[in-house]
């Protein structure tokens, strides 16, 4: 894949319709990423107190019994977790039935190749690193952009 370098676009060159709009967008993505972190924690916290849950009541010998809080039953019960069917998989378990290694390895790439791939165009946002003034480095920074 070809790489080509991008014109840089200075923030204060665009309409101010469509800076509102990107400012608005980057806060919409920070508040999103924040949430995902805080949800993360939130479940590691539920799976840490489950267990601590089921651990109580195998001990008092109530894991086939139904608990009832306000308007709420709990139980436990078991749940088939399925591992991912990835490509790696494939490649590890396809020579199990097939003994020629060279066609596990068509498969797979036959396989890959025939994937769909859909192209959408989305706005990444990253975070530009500073870099360490020099001497010959401009005092004077502006805010850019790189767009398409």
């Amino acid at each position: 894949m070809l790489s080509s370098k991008k014109s840089t676009v200075s923030f204060s060159r665009l309409p101010s319709q469509s800076q509102q709009k990107l400012k608005i967008w980057t806060n919409l993505d920070i508040q999103i990423h924040n949430k995902q972190l805080e949800l993360k924690k939130l479940k590691e916290q539920q799976e840490k107190i489950e267990s601590n849950i089921i651990n109580e009541m195998s001990y008092l010998s109530i894991l086939d019994s139904n608990i009832v809080l306000d308007k709420y039953k709990f139980q436990v019960k078991k749940e088939k977790t399925y591992s991912t069917l990835s490509f790696k998989y494939l490649e590890n378990e396809l020579p199990k039935i097939i003994k020629n290694p060279n066609q596990v390895k068509q498969i797979c790439q036959f396989l890959k190749q025939q994937r769909q791939v859909k192209m959408n165009q989305v706005i990444d946002r990253s975070i530009i690193k500073s870099r360490k003034r020099t001497k010959s480095t401009s005092k004077a920074t502006s805010t850019s952009i790189p767009l398409a």
